[in-house]
């Protein structure tokens, strides 16, 4: 196996505000013909022709002249900053700008295809999509707000009174068919569920339940006749412990074969794998020796895009985090690394996370260790270079941390409690932000992230309440190259928000959120660049009936054609 950088980031699970090397962009000039006047002044005090030997006229650049006829001295409108036209030259051999577009001034010019609001008639459907909004970025025609549904699912397993529910929405039409529900013993608590990288209509889930005093995981499948309950393991794992995620499940993004890793409350990580052909195979321990001794407790998968990679990071009772590399057919002994001993791992909610840059395919780690300064920290696999920290520093409250990866780059979205967010870069942090109002509560998972496609744009949800109208709201931020707060989602009945999951459309620039509150009701609503849209006419997916609010009891998955 192909060894490859490592990265894990120690997260400050504390105030904002310590000091960062990170600068910060400069504000670009409010003057459309600001760079036009200024290279207009810039040749006034330029004596053609005189004190340099200047022959204006003769055809050659020479002397103080910038541009002689047809000689322009190597430059074009683009060169100097204009982006579009033909540049010229006068007859006192001084650059003509008249003929240069100035992006940004509202009016279409040279190879402009658009300015600010001017957008030559231009719209999403005429440019291929079915609906959305067309806007202009550098005077080129950005699609990124367009939309485009393409034929698909996207499926909502959630937990009721001694059932499991899946309510699925058609994604080229928004409309969401009736529940089905899978009666089981206990309480379910923690619901995953993914599709098949390589077939939509595989697709896997996995519930926890609470049951006579302990964990048990309930294993299912959609087949050709629809979701069935393929079978309940005992975990052994006490009852108490169910506000955390003693699971994870994911697809290789090659071969299509979904893994299951879960606890049985040993300190060895347990393994089950699913194919269509061939179902769920028989459990065993994920690996031969475990790196630790100490009962495995939160567990997170992550799948390399491409290849049949997976990374597990897991934390234990005894507040340690380990990670493991998953090469297409078993856990590689020799990838066993500890990243951290300190007690951030003991957090009753999701303190650390991980995913692979989609461009290098490095694995990138961010765990909060609970300490009391700013640093970043640089592991390694074995057999390969230490990876310096260097400036991976990030300042922040990240008790609670969730990432999420930009297509076709090496960035990064992170997300944490207490209004904390952050980009990576693929080699350092942009500086932590403090964003939103609200509850400054951070026992709960409460915050979720995802890219809107492809496009460089992050929307991130958090926790929100009622106001005294009974009008609920959403709580958000985007990001589109600064952090900023976007206006709170009004939804009619909507409590305090309390878990949220995005998930990221895989054909389309749209986001679908998930969204529970504390009367057990669940909301979704989808998100491009145009905005918000509420699913399911605004009526919650399930009123007042979910299993736990002291649990993520549902997930979400999204397969397209």
């Amino acid at each position: 196996m192909t060894r490859r950088r490592t990265v894990i980031v120690s997260l400050l699970a504390g105030l904002a505000g310590c000091p960062s090397s990170t600068p910060n962009n400069p504000p670009a000039d409010a003057r459309p013909d600001a760079r036009r006047d200024a290279l207009v002044d810039a040749q006034g005090d330029a004596r053609v022709g005189e004190g340099g030997g200047g022959l204006c006229g003769n055809g050659h650049v020479d002397g103080n002249e910038s541009c002689d006829g047809a000689d322009l001295n190597g430059q074009s409108c683009a060169s100097l900053g204009l982006l579009f036209g033909a540049l010229g030259c006068t007859q006192s051999c001084r650059f003509d700008f008249g003929h240069c577009g100035t992006c940004g001034d509202g009016k279409l010019q040279g190879a402009e295809e658009c300015d600010g609001q001017e957008l030559k008639g231009a719209t999403c459907t005429s440019k291929g999509f079915t609906g959305g909004t067309l806007s202009c970025k550098a005077c080129q025609l950005d699609t990124g707000g367009c939309v485009s549904s393409m034929p698909g699912a996207a499926t909502v397993v959630f937990g009721r009174s001694n059932a499991i529910v899946v309510r699925s929405m058609d994604t080229a039409t928004s409309a969401w068919g009736a529940a089905s529900s899978l009666p089981i013993t206990g309480s379910p608590r923690w619901a995953v569920n993914q599709v098949s990288p390589v077939d939509a209509t595989d697709e896997v889930a996995a519930v926890t339940s609470e049951s006579a005093g302990d964990l048990q995981l309930h294993l299912l499948h959609r087949g050709a006749s629809g979701w069935a309950l393929d079978d309940t393991v005992l975990l052994g794992v006490p009852a108490t412990e169910n506000v955390k995620r003693v699971f994870d499940l994911v697809y290789e993004a090659k071969s299509g074969e979904a893994l299951l890793v879960y606890s049985n409350n040993t300190s060895s990580p347990q393994l089950r794998t699913f194919t269509k052909a061939g179902g769920w195979s028989a459990a065993g321990s994920a690996l031969a020796t475990p790196p630790g001794t100490a009962a495995v407790r939160w567990v997170v998968l992550a799948a390399r895009p491409g290849t049949d990679e997976i990374a597990l990071a897991y934390s234990d009772s005894s507040t340690h985090l380990y990670n493991v590399v998953w090469d297409g057919s078993a856990f590689v002994d020799t990838s066993k690394i500890k990243l951290s001993d300190t007690n951030g791992m003991g957090h009753t909610v999701q303190s650390f996370d991980a995913i692979y840059e989609e461009k290098s395919g490095d694995l990138l780690v961010f765990a909060s260790d609970n300490c009391c300064s700013c640093h970043g920290l640089g592991i390694k696999l074995a057999g390969q270079p230490k990876i310096d920290g260097g400036s991976n520093d990030i300042c922040g409250s990240f008790a609670f941390a969730k990432l999420a990866a930009l297509r076709g780059s090496d960035a990064a979205a992170i997300v944490g409690d207490l209004a904390s967010a952050s980009i990576w870069t693929g080699a350092a942090f942009y500086p932590a932000e403090n964003l939103w109002p609200g509850p400054a509560v951070n026992v709960r998972a409460w915050a979720d992230v995802a890219w809107v496609g492809s496009h460089p744009v992050a929307v991130a949800v958090h926790r929100g309440w009622s106001d005294a109208s009974g009008l609920g709201k959403l709580f958000w931020v985007r990001y589109d190259g600064a952090w900023q707060n976007g206006a709170p989602l009004p939804v009619a009945g909507l409590g305090e928000v309390i878990w949220a999951q995005l998930e990221a459309f895989p054909a389309e620039d749209r986001v679908l959120a998930v969204f529970s509150d504390g009367a057990k009701s669940l909301w979704a609503a989808t998100y491009t660049l145009a905005g918000w849209k509420l699913e399911n006419g605004g009526q919650p997916l399930t009123s007042k009936d979910l299993s736990t609010t002291a649990a993520r009891a549902f997930g979400v998955a999204i397969g397209q054609k």
